[in-house]
């Protein structure tokens, strides 16, 4: 299923990022770029016009046939990547709902209103996105000393959008009544605001180097960044009534739409990829002390904590697996050591239940997967958990706590 399902994706994205080019191409030609205009013929599927739908309204497609699947396999909306793919999903479906909306009434020959349904599609994406890359950066560890970071990212955002839409500069925004200055200035802000945070999250994503997660976090910010470059284009052309159907900012609405879907491919391909790792891969990690490897050997809680955060590194990257796991209260990781320490069972517990909040049933079998070893020559530890996954469990006796004196 997971082979067909991955392979049907790829197909779509080549086929659908090849009929856009195609189309784009095709328009170009005949309108030397915008120099001439074309007669609508609605029996000819290469006229401008059906670019919009196939752009941006056609996003509906792969969102239930592909991303909503792919959720589903992260857990859905109890995990982050799960609801970062459904809010990035959704959102794209009703900016694409949107430009349908406005293919309609450029069919109809009549200039849509603004504000109108149009932009309600538009807007729409804007807080939907910025949730999705408010989950990605748990996915990649982001804290809040990176936050603090954000009036940074919105400082460079802000001048250009600004002089795009502002009537001081080229005035593609419209203030002449109050519902349209309100629309206009959350178009500035919101536009702003994500770029911003997408920033922030392709900066964060860095710390997922090394991880299965790297890419396809990328991607989404990527297609943010396509959107808010689309959306400079298009008020510029549209103030200096330059635009015209299936011209640069459509081409870079297309990309994009394809680049939020083929980070849900990613997304796919990196669970695919971290399941076979499961599967073939030995899990056993060495672990190292201050006297060496030959030394004396962690303690169960700590060795058993240190072979948890050594799996998610395989699947998270470093960094971003390391971020996580200092958030989880009674877990410690000592950077001199190289190794992660828990105060009782209890904190084990809730490090499983976090990484498997960031990344659903992948990133529980991942804490499963390499505590394996672990709980076959310590079948005392119980850890609730993962209890489910185990057959050679001793019989639970409570909270197991680190020994005094352990290593910390």
């Amino acid at each position: 299923m997971s082979d067909r399902l991955l392979v049907s994706f790829r197909v779509f994205l080549v086929a659908w990022t090849g009929a856009v080019l195609a189309h784009f191409t095709y328009v170009q030609a005949k309108t030397d770029w915008g120099a001439r205009t074309l007669e609508w013929n609605p029996t000819n599927l290469w006229d401008p016009m059906y670019f919009g739908v196939l752009n941006a309204t056609f996003v509906a497609v792969p969102f239930f046939l592909f991303q909503l699947p792919i959720a589903k396999r992260y857990g859905g909306w109890s995990s982050s990547v799960g609801r970062a793919l459904i809010s990035l999903g959704v959102g794209t479906t009703l900016w694409g709902l949107g430009n349908f909306y406005w293919f309609v009434k450029n069919v109809q020959g009549t200039e849509a209103p603004y504000p109108s349904l149009a932009d309600a599609g538009y807007l729409a994406v804007l807080p939907f996105a910025a949730y999705s890359l408010w989950e990605l950066a748990k996915v990649v560890g982001l804290s809040g000393r990176d936050w603090k970071w954000l009036p940074l990212a919105l400082a460079i955002a802000f001048p250009v959008n600004a002089y795009i839409m502002l009537p001081q500069g080229v005035g593609a925004g419209t203030f002449d009544t109050p519902l349209s200055t309100a629309i206009s200035t959350t178009y500035i802000l919101s536009d702003v605001v994500l770029l911003g945070i997408s920033i922030l999250v392709a900066v964060g994503a860095r710390r997922a180097a090394g991880g299965r997660f790297f890419a396809p976090v990328l991607a989404v910010t990527v297609s943010i960044v396509l959107l808010y470059v689309g959306d400079l284009f298009f008020n510029y052309r549209i103030a200096n009534e330059i635009f015209y159907n299936a011209e640069i900012s459509d081409l870079l609405y297309g990309a994009f739409i394809i680049a939020s879907s083929a980070a849900a491919y990613l997304f796919l391909v990196a669970d695919i990829r971290a399941s076979a790792a499961v599967e073939e891969d030995d899990w056993t990690f060495e672990l190292h002390t201050d006297t060496g490897p030959t030394g004396p050997e962690l303690p169960p809680l700590h060795e058993l904590a240190t072979a948890i955060l050594r799996g998610q590194e395989r699947v998270m990257g470093e960094q971003a697996a390391r971020g996580i796991a200092r958030n989880v209260q009674g877990v410690e990781i000592d950077p001199a050591l190289d190794v992660a320490t828990a105060i009782d069972t209890v904190a084990i517990d809730a490090l499983v239940r976090e990484f498997r909040s960031i990344a659903g049933p992948l990133g529980e079998m991942a804490c499963w997967t390499s505590a394996r070893p672990v709980f076959a020559r310590h079948p005392e530890l119980q850890v609730s958990s993962l209890a489910r996954f185990r057959t050679d469990a001793a019989p639970a006796s409570g909270r197991v706590a680190a020994p005094v004196g352990a290593a910390r």
